[in-house]
């Protein structure tokens, strides 16, 4: 159904179930839902769980949410441990999410109204989701993540709205869960999408990014993930400038020429095993994606009253470089 196996140690016994049926699903009879050792796959055969073929499909069916196939096996890994941490609540909305991207893929313009119940029930799921550990941080990270792609690519109403949901749901566990490097494609992917949006918007980032280390490949971020704990300084110091107030705004400007400097010169920094993870195509795109969001950062970079009486030397740069 899927197109992608889980496959594990053996599911959560009864009890387990029932307990996160009844913290995230209320109504829904746990016995219903699949078990750890169910692969959720069209023909199920356990030989098919890390085949090349299911990888292959899986990788044909959500390359929409990855730069290049080198992600999938990760993609696909985080896939299983987020449904493991909840199979009862994510059971629904992979399905409609496998279902609407095929969709969106056969440029269908009918919409199943029986996906579009489900996604609003995961919805109501999410908002009255209660996190008491780190699994249930994960699943709900998953669920708000694929809430948001959903809605992406249906009606594209709500998906910023869901997503800064998810992140201020989820923030005061954010830091344990940011220590798990295999967590990275959910927790990277969602911290990029709102952090890049409020730059855009002025607005403030729900939850900064943990910087675990300089040498990070995102599905979606690609080199970028190290670039956005300044993007978020970036964002506040832009913010509180707009409104001049907040403790410290008198000292804005140089703030956002400290930060200014600290995008120009940032750089880039691939892990020494890149060339062989990844195709000459794919690092092209993301060192050309680690340039534009450097550049675009420096474009974004608010004037300052001590910046109307000259051209701030970054801008300077960017003329020269684009003889302009």
């Amino acid at each position: 159904m899927y197109g992608f196996a889980v496959a594990g140690p053996p599911g959560p016994t009864s009890k387990d179930q029932k307990i996160r049926a009844r913290r995230f699903c209320p109504g829904v009879d746990a016995k219903s839902a699949p078990s750890r050792a169910v692969t959720i796959t069209e023909s199920n055969p356990n030989t098919l769980q890390n085949s090349p073929e299911v990888l292959t499909l899986f990788t044909d069916t959500y390359d929409l949410f990855m730069l290049g196939p080198s992600s999938a096996w990760g993609m696909r890994v985080d896939f299983q441990h987020s449904y493991l941490c909840s199979p009862v609540l994510l059971h629904d909305i992979l399905a409609v999410l496998w279902t609407t991207v095929k969709r969106a893929r056969d440029k269908s313009d009918a919409l199943d109204q029986s996906d579009v119940a489900r996604g609003a029930v995961s919805l109501r799921q999410l908002r009255t989701a209660h996190i008491e550990n780190v699994g249930d941080t994960v699943a709900i990270f998953a669920l708000g993540q694929t809430l948001a792609a959903f809605d992406l690519l249906t009606s594209c109403n709500s998906s910023t709205s869901i997503l800064r949901y998810l992140l201020m749901s989820i923030s005061p566990w954010y830091e344990s869960v940011s220590n798990n490097p295999t967590l990275d494609p959910v927790i990277i992917t969602s911290v990029s999408w709102d952090t890049l949006n409020c730059l855009v918007k002025r607005d403030v980032p729900m939850i900064k990014h943990i910087s675990r280390e300089a040498h990070i490949v995102d599905r979606l971020a690609g080199f970028g993930a190290p670039l956005l704990p300044i993007l978020y300084d970036l964002c506040i110091a832009s913010q509180r400038l707009e409104h001049h107030c907040g403790p410290g705004s008198g000292a804005e400007p140089e703030r956002i020429e400290k930060i200014q400097q600290e995008i120009f010169w940032w750089k880039p920094e691939p892990p020494s095993n890149l060339a062989s993870n990844f195709s000459k195509q794919e690092i092209l795109t993301m060192q050309a994606q680690a340039s534009m969001y450097r550049t675009a950062a420096l474009l974004f970079c608010p004037s300052t009253p001590s910046h109307n009486r000259k051209t701030r030397p970054g801008r300077q740069r960017l003329r020269r470089h684009f003889h302009v």
